[in-house]
């Protein structure tokens, strides 16, 4: 970033985000510097050290991910050795959006056909349902905030959409397709609740 500044210049040229990417071993403070120099989105490598396939992640990336969220507004995209819809899914359980490069390049070092490539970047798309929540007009800040911790307890993530006039609770299912809309009738602050696969 300290270096960036002619990097930056050509990208704001030619009408591109500049990405910079965190990684485990980033403090608070440099992350702050990242999330107000990139434009588009944050990369945030879920390990720290070089790229490649990984079977899975430590226990403590999602827990670095929520607090992060809660230091930016800015989209986070996940990469560093994401391989499968599972892994893919678990991350953008609180993340933005996922990133793939090792996974493709290995079937690109095997001369793989273009059909293969197709059906790795199908079958790495998760596959999330949601139940929305539509908020009543007058809700404020500390009653949002109220349901969110209500919604957490309950054991979901989720995203808040705010518009104009209305605010809105997105409750991600995963691929729960049981999780019964009877569960948040009971639920303070809610209008309406409508099921979306």
């Amino acid at each position: 970033i300290e270096e960036a500044s002619e990097h930056l210049k050509q990208m704001d040229q030619f009408n591109l985000d500049p990405i910079f990417i965190a990684t485990p071993n980033t403090s608070t403070t440099r992350f702050l510097k990242i999330a107000n120099t990139s434009q588009g989105f944050i990369y945030y490598a879920s390990r720290s050290g070089t790229t490649g396939v990984q079977k899975g992640f430590d226990s403590e990336l999602l827990k670095r991910l929520k607090k992060l969220k809660n230091e930016t507004t800015k989209p986070i995209a996940v990469g560093f050795g994401i391989s499968s819809q599972k892994m893919a899914q678990q991350v953008t359980s609180v993340a933005d959006g996922f990133i793939v490069g090792s996974a493709f390049m290995n079937l690109i070092s095997k001369r793989a056909s273009l059909k293969a490539i197709e059906n790795l970047a199908k079958n790495l798309k998760p596959k999330w349902g949601f139940v929305i929540l539509e908020l009543a007009k007058n809700i404020n800040p500390n009653q949002l905030d109220e349901l969110i911790n209500r919604l957490e307890w309950m054991g979901f993530s989720m995203t808040v959409h705010k518009t104009d006039e209305k605010t809105y609770i997105a409750v991600i299912k995963g691929t729960d397709s049981h999780v019964e809309t009877s569960r948040f009738t009971s639920l303070p602050y809610v209008e309406k609740i409508e099921n979306s696969e």
